[in-house]
């Protein structure tokens, strides 16, 4: 069996968050993701019920997933910097107008 090295982006609070309630049940992050991707492989579908938090920021999250998308089928290049408002925007453009 070869081993491939992955990475996870995920807010710090909710990563502690988790290894802290993982470690109460003997395992670590890593564990948990392997037993999950292994029981989505072996079901075909995901090992849990998905629920979706009513505070959830759900415009900038699928703006977010829109841009991720787009970066992977290549019509953004990577470095392609995004901006939160329009005064960001302004500031960025002002930097390179000369």
């Amino acid at each position: 069996m070869s081993i491939t090295t992955s990475s996870i982006r995920m807010d710090k609070a909710t990563k502690e968050a988790a290894d802290k309630q993982l470690k109460k049940i003997g395992l670590n992050f890593n564990s948990y993701v392997n037993m999950a991707v292994t029981q989505f492989l072996v079901q075909g579908q995901i090992p849990f019920s998905v629920k979706v938090p009513e505070d959830l920021p759900r415009e900038k999250t699928e703006k977010a997933i829109e841009i991720a998308e787009k970066k992977d089928q290549g019509l953004l290049p990577e470095d392609t910097p995004a901006f939160s408002d329009g005064k960001s925007l302004v500031n960025y453009m002002k930097k390179y107008k000369e």
